[in-house]
């Protein structure tokens, strides 16, 4: 009976694998009738320019299977390097379309269909006189970014004519004069992924015979609106006038002046945290509340840690909070202008130095606020500070003696013996 079992069960399974084969074969004939088609209808459109990607899509068979199907393209150049939109050096020689056809069941051995052809230009598109622009605009996902507009400026002679950015995120000057061409975004409503502009221009040297490839990631802005001293009861403090705040994520960081409440960024889906105060990898990490080393001294130990991430979509809003360290000024006979400086000192444990350079010391005004009698409450980025008045907006700057900072507002230490050091600490 066992080998009787044994026999049954082998011829089963070859039974099972002959049907699974069978319908493997099957699905795959029929995909390359579709892969096939596709091709075709690449072909059929003549103007290598009109083919672009199509992202993957089902199609159903008059028998009722799906099957998943996408198209993508690259232009390829003389050398054999092939992009989407083109890549710079080379001439655009011909294009390069690929389909690949997958479904459902696939055994896991088996491989999609995959069906590739050349296009080539129908009429003479390179001049060997003449060089080519090749731009490629993609949105935060690093999707083809369409309809974006642009200008591309010569050094000397008129600018070119432009159409927008296609379905890839592709536009193509042909046949322009050798020479330097800014290229130009000017799409509204939307910020550039490197240094967060709304207009981004990049400028390269168009050869004869060859090309240059200007690439952009461009979306959306996202908008964040800043609640600053959100960390301190009311009233409100004053807030510097020309107050920086830093925006960072696993990208870089970028510091803009806090000209209002709210900013647009690019929206990288990694999202951003935000604090107040100029972040610079060489001079002064301090205003980073995250990079306090805990303080020990207290159990349990006191940590501080930025604000949470903040990752909204291309186009939304989002609110964050900007915590900050405050402090109280007593009048003077005859008031004033108040001017913070950061200091390089590190009287607290756990804190990084600010250094003392003109590119990395901060210098914040907070305008003629200094009354002659009774104190203002005032907010600044974490770290050390120095607290000095004027006569005026420009007038010299007088050290305020530590009888004028009698207090804080937050956690930090009043520098005793240091005329108006104080330290405002995250933790």
């Amino acid at each position: 009976m066992m080998i009787f079992a044994m026999i049954a069960l082998g011829v089963g399974y070859g039974m099972v694998s002959t049907l699974v084969l069978s319908r493997d074969s099957a699905s795959r004939e029929t995909a390359a009738g579709i892969a096939s088609s596709e091709i075709d209808a690449a072909r059929a459109k003549g103007n290598p320019f009109a083919v672009l990607d199509v992202p993957a899509h089902t199609v159903t068979t008059a028998a009722t299977e799906n099957f998943i199907v996408s198209l993508s393209t690259a232009w390829v150049t003389p050398t054999g390097a092939a992009s989407t939109c083109g890549t710079g050096g080379g001439a655009l020689q011909y294009k390069r379309v690929t389909v690949t056809v997958t479904w459902p069941n696939i055994r896991p051995t088996s491989r999609p269909v995959v069906v590739d052809t050349l296009l080539a230009p129908s009429t003479r598109i390179n001049d060997p006189t003449k060089g080519t622009l090749l731009i490629s605009v993609k949105n935060a996902r690093g999707l083809g970014q369409p309809g974006v507009t642009f200008t591309a400026t010569p050094a000397t002679g008129a600018a070119l004519v432009t159409t927008p950015t296609d379905a890839d995120g592709c536009a193509f000057l042909l046949q322009a004069a050798p020479g330097d061409y800014a290229v130009k975004l000017t799409t509204t409503g939307m910020v550039d992924s490197r240094l967060q502009e709304t207009n981004p221009s990049v400028t390269h040297t168009v050869a004869a015979g060859s090309s240059a490839s200007y690439s952009f990631q461009f979306d959306k802005a996202v908008r964040f609106t800043l609640t600053y001293a959100s960390n301190i009861a009311a009233p409100l403090p004053n807030i510097p006038t020309n107050l920086d705040y830093t925006f960072i994520n696993n990208v870089g960081n970028w510091v803009l002046p806090a000209t209002s409440s709210h900013v647009d960024l690019h929206p990288f889906t990694v999202g951003y945290q935000a604090f107040a105060g100029k972040l610079s990898a060489t001079g002064c990490s301090s205003v980073d509340p995250g990079d306090w080393a805990p303080d020990t001294s207290v159990t349990p130990a006191r940590v501080s840690a930025r604000q949470p991430i903040a990752a909204p979509l291309p186009g939304e809003s989002v609110t964050v909070n900007v915590p900050m360290g405050g402090a109280i000024v007593t009048g003077g006979a005859t008031g004033g202008w108040l001017t913070a400086v950061s200091d390089p000192a590190t009287p607290v444990a756990g804190e990084h130095s600010c250094l003392a350079s003109p590119t990395t010391t901060m210098t914040y005004t907070f305008g003629n606020i200094v009354p002659s009698s009774g104190s203002v409450r005032i907010a600044l980025p974490f770290g050390s500070w120095r607290l000095f008045t004027s006569a005026s907006s420009t007038g010299a700057l007088t050290e305020l003696p530590r009888t004028r900072v009698p207090s804080l507002l937050t956690n930090g230490l009043l520098v005793p013996s240091a005329a108006s050091l104080f330290v405002l600490d995250p933790r």
